[in-house]
């Protein structure tokens, strides 16, 4: 969907600049489209987005673990942990991840700005280093009884995805990010390093929604039977605010007053390796065997809400033995005071490291090992940029030339959906250069679509470095949600804030918008809803669509403020979508095949209205969808006909029946090709 994306950032401007109208709701405070779970602080400031972040996540990846979920798979694990560890049989291995951070910049000079200095980058690895060891004599010792070395390590990675020699510093001129959405959508596909190998980590300046930082919690095994993906490989990483990144005390510049240390990365990458709050994102003071109200973490005592300073003797939960540990990493507090992870965070974190997709894949990763140029070294990628709304496609691969000789051939091996094939590729692809490369055309199957390229020789021999040689895609195709109708039917009944809605109407195979709308506000003190609104809008056959709704306030169309729902249904009266419960956002796609549709026999008696029924004069016909009338008869109880009109072409006319005896009587009626009988009475 990531064409929805930015077509919708593009009118957000539009819904910004026509709501002109003094807002009389209190805006709710959103992250990724969903409410957020953890006040801010009185200075506006979020620290942290991770959970808003999963829960968008678990309603985007209906196979995404939820939290229960991912803590019945992940709870064994840990045990495992804790009894090698009782037994003397887990020998203390320090595991290092390799990092790329990728400095998202204005296009300022190295050093100013967004576009921070290597120096600077350098020392937020070092923060890292200093908190997951535990290390004596900095900022993260601590002297505390459950105190833990992670027994971790960060390191900058010192090779690229094709293996050349690199820094693990990647500066990509973006321009301003345009919110959350811009950064998932857009600016992670194109710019992740295979996160099986690398720590993704994405700075730039986030401040427009004043948050500081999340990460993407890790999947479990994906779930046998399940259709659909779990997550998204190509958004997997954390992401800090610039002004947030890196240590005050080893290099100066710009920061965030009370979040100059580093520690914001710390408490992000904990969320990374599976670490919740301490408090759990609920105020519960709850505490049981497996602390399943809180953080799954028995040695961080019970607490009921986020702390934001380093105030000592905080207690959130004063029933409960401990006070709120208001030094551990994964509270809310000021960079000075944190200083902790548990040793129940600890096991945590290792089980996740040892067991969770793409994070067990880190630990054997060799991108901390220095990287050469090699002579003969081409490389792949998949170009899945693009939103397939057809049934059959040409899948398209990059093949990018990493060497230094120019490369004449390439054999390349594929499969898609388990069907495979060879492509082999002459010409000649100089160095750095690449080259798209169409595939035969596939038809896609009902649900996720897996394809996997892979070079299998190039210029007539072995490539020389085969970690970029192979490329996977995952693509979910649209199955549900196809329709037949040449216009599709949008209701829309307000709350009495009908100011706060936008809506828009996409075509997904062109890039652009049907159709789009928002409303006025009512009069002051108005406490009816508004009169329902209804419109008509042309659909293409063989197209994709999305309905896109927004809420600017934060609180959907049903909060208190009256019911309030949306509607979506073709011209005939099938139900293509529907909802209102929303926070900021919501959209809902789906397909025409065919602008010839066929109209059930429930729906043209939904459809048809008689009235007055029984009557003694005229009898009224009424279609209250936008269907035709081509054709009527009236028929008595022996079939005889005994009233007809063959060219109608109307959706409301009457029928006079004064000459018709009393008793009673049917009426065929012919709508768009289809035929209903209803009963009448004359009398």
């Amino acid at each position: 969907m990531k064409k929805t994306m930015l077509l919708f950032s593009a009118l957000t401007c539009l819904f910004s600049m026509n709501t002109a109208v003094a807002q009389k709701k209190e805006k709710t405070t959103t992250l990724f489209h969903q409410k957020l779970q953890t006040p801010a602080h009185k200075s506006g400031i979020i620290k942290c987005g991770s959970t808003e972040y999963e829960m968008a996540n678990q309603e985007k990846f209906k196979n995404r673990a939820n939290n229960e979920g991912f803590e019945k798979w992940l709870a064994p694990k840990i045990e495992e942990i804790k009894k090698a560890k009782a037994n003397g049989k887990s020998a203390n291995v320090v595991l290092t991840i390799p990092v790329v951070v990728h400095v998202l910049h204005n296009n300022e000079e190295v050093g100013t700005g967004t576009n921070l200095s290597d120096l600077r980058v350098q020392s937020q690895i070092t923060v890292l280093n200093q908190d997951f060891r535990r290390m004596l004599n900095t900022n993260g010792y601590n002297t505390n009884a459950v105190g833990a070395d992670v027994e971790i390590e960060f390191c900058l990675a010192q090779q690229n995805p094709d293996g050349a020699p690199s820094n693990g510093i990647d500066r990509v001129y973006t321009g301003p990010i345009e919110g959350e959405d811009d950064l998932d959508y857009n600016i992670k596909p194109r710019t992740i390093w295979n996160p099986n190998r690398y720590l993704n980590i994405w700075i730039g300046d986030i401040s427009s929604t004043n948050l500081l930082g999340y990460a993407y919690f890790p999947d479990t095994n994906v779930i046998p039977g399940l259709q659909g993906m779990s997550s998204d490989p190509t958004a997997d990483g954390v992401v800090i605010n610039c002004y947030a990144f890196g240590s005050s005390e080893i290099v100066p510049g710009p920061y965030f007053a009370d979040y100059s240390l580093g520690r914001t990365t710390t408490h992000e990458m904990g969320h990374f390796l599976g670490l919740r709050h301490i408090w759990g994102d609920n105020n519960s003071c709850i505490v049981n065997n497996t602390d399943s109200y809180n953080d799954f973490c028995l040695d961080t005592p019970a607490a009921s809400q986020a702390n934001y300073s380093c105030e000592p003797g905080l207690n959130s939960c004063t029933a409960a033995a401990g006070l709120d540990m208001t030094e551990n990493y994964m509270d809310y507090s000021t960079d000075g005071c944190l200083n902790l992870f548990t040793v129940d965070q600890k096991n945590r974190i290792r089980a996740v490291l040892a067991n969770a997709p793409r994070r067990l894949s880190l630990t054997t990763s060799n991108a901390c090992t220095p990287g050469q140029l090699y002579g003969l070294n081409g490389g792949l990628k998949i170009d899945n940029t693009t939103y397939y709304c057809s049934n059959n496609i040409a899948p398209k691969i990059v093949l990018n030339n990493a060497g230094t000789t120019t490369l004449t051939t390439a054999v390349i091996n594929y499969t898609i959906n388990g069907t495979s094939g060879t492509y082999n590729w002459t010409g000649s692809l100089a160095i750095n250069q690449t080259i798209n490369i169409t595939l035969p055309q596939v038809t896609l199957l009902n649900g996720v679509n897996n394809m996997t390229a892979t070079i299998q020789s190039v210029n007539g021999t072995l490539d020389q470095y085969d970690l970029n040689n192979t490329a996977t895609w995952s693509y979910q195709h649209i199955t549900s949600g196809t329709f037949n109708t040449s216009q599709v039917q949008l209701t829309i009944q307000n709350d009495i804030y009908p100011e706060d809605i936008f809506w828009a109407l996409y075509n997904l195979n062109t890039g652009t918008v049907v159709d789009y709308g928002q409303f006025d506000a009512l009069p002051t003190g108005t406490t009816t809803l508004p009169p329902v609104f209804v419109k008509n809008i042309a659909v293409a056959a063989n197209t994709c669509y999305v309905l896109v709704l927004q809420d600017e306030i934060g609180d959907g169309m049903n909060s208190g403020y009256g019911v309030g729902y949306y509607k979506l249904k073709t011209m005939e009266g099938v139900l293509i979508t529907e909802g209102g419960d929303f926070a900021d956002y919501e959209e809902k796609d789906f397909k025409i095949n065919s602008t010839t549709a066929s109209i059930s026999d429930t729906i043209l008696e939904e459809a048809i209205k008689l009235y007055p029924n029984p009557t003694n004069n005229v009898l009224h016909v009424k279609l209250d969808r936008e269907m035709t009338v081509s054709a009527y008869q009236i028929t008595n109880q022996l079939g005889q006909i005994v009233k007809s009109n063959a060219s109608v072409d109307a959706n409301e006319f009457s029928i006079d029946v004064t000459s018709i005896a009393n008793g009673v009587y049917f009426i065929n009626i012919k709508v768009d090709g289809a035929q209903k009988r209803l009963k009448s009475i004359k009398n």
